[in-house]
């Protein structure tokens, strides 16, 4: 084997370990940069999620009555701070 043809198969072997490189590097750059932005909120917060989903789903809405509306209401309007301007 002469110099030139071992300087040859140096250069191809070092390009193909570099290729290799570049791939591997932008390969894990990409898992890396996917489970950064993921919106997906199913991850850690799974059980906390799954305990409000079912005690919403538990809950009997009762319709309130008329009595009861206007008595929230003037509780509002009366606890209602007016700025005299």
């Amino acid at each position: 084997m002469t110099g030139k043809e071992a300087s040859r198969r140096r250069f191809l072997k070092n390009t193909a370990i570099g290729g290799a490189a570049v791939v591997a590097t932008a390969g894990l750059a990409k898992k890396v940069a996917d489970l950064a932005f993921e919106g997906n909120p199913k991850g850690s917060d799974k059980q906390y999620l799954g305990k409000g989903d079912s005690a919403l789903s538990e809950r009997q809405y009762v319709e309130m009555s008329q009595a009861e509306k206007n008595s929230q209401v003037k509780m509002f309007v009366d606890s209602y701070k007016h700025d005299k301007a």
